[in-house]
């Protein structure tokens, strides 16, 4: 990689931190070769670039959308960046960039919302049908939802409810959240029982978990 600072102490071990402007900083024992500190760096250079995309999201979350060209946004769990073009007369996904049309400027977040509620629709709905039929349940009824807070929810009455703003994430993370709801149908609690039915159906919720609550200040800001 380019740079790191690298910092010296009386450690037993080499160590890499993220710092919230993006920088390596790396922490190394008294007498370790430069060799061993870059070929740790070397090893854990797709953590490192990894981490410090997430770092620089995170540091967006801070300021609320304006919904002007150059800012990104989420689809799917990867960033696009918001562009405009005289020649679109809808919202397209094109090489890594989130396209209105530019008469559109004016309500660009209204536009782009209502895009994504009818992405939302097309892809949760089907979803949870294909992730409740490997489950073994259903629930009465499935419903697009604008909570402000919650990604999904699950009512006495067997609705399950769906934030639209899951297509922002993973596919991954949008899964887990339809399975944990899909897992109150058969438990209305989460004790231990519950979250050992939704590791049974997705063994990896835990980092989806963590993925939504690392990411949902950013995206609640929409």
């Amino acid at each position: 990689m380019d740079s790191y600072r690298l910092i010296r102490s009386r450690r037993k071990t080499i160590a890499i931190e993220i710092r919230p402007d993006g920088e390596v900083w790396v922490r190394a024992p008294l007498h370790a070769s430069k060799a061993a500190i870059e070929a740790l760096i070397a090893q854990k250079e797709a953590w490192i670039t990894q981490n410090r995309e997430e770092m620089r999201q995170l540091m967006q979350a801070e300021l609320p959308p304006r919904f002007v060209a150059g800012e990104s946004f989420l689809y799917l769990g990867k960033e696009y960046t918001l562009t405009f073009s005289k020649s679109l007369e809808s919202v397209k996904i094109r090489h890594g960039f989130v396209i209105l049309p530019e008469n559109d400027q004016s309500r660009a977040r209204d536009v782009l919302m209502e895009w994504y509620l009818t992405e939302a629709r097309r892809i949760l709905i089907p979803m949870v049908d294909r992730l409740g039929l490997r489950a073994g349940v259903k629930p009465a009824r499935i419903r697009i939802s604008n909570a402000r807070k919650r990604w999904g929810s699950y009512s006495s009455s067997g609705t399950l409810s769906l934030n639209w703003r899951l297509v922002m994430v993973p596919p991954a993370a949008m899964s887990y959240v339809i399975f944990h709801e899909l897992a109150h149908i058969l438990i209305p609690n989460h004790s231990r029982a519950f979250w050992n039915l939704v590791a049974l159906w997705q063994a990896d919720y835990r980092v989806q978990r963590a993925w939504l609550k690392k990411m949902g200040k950013k995206i609640f800001q929409f």
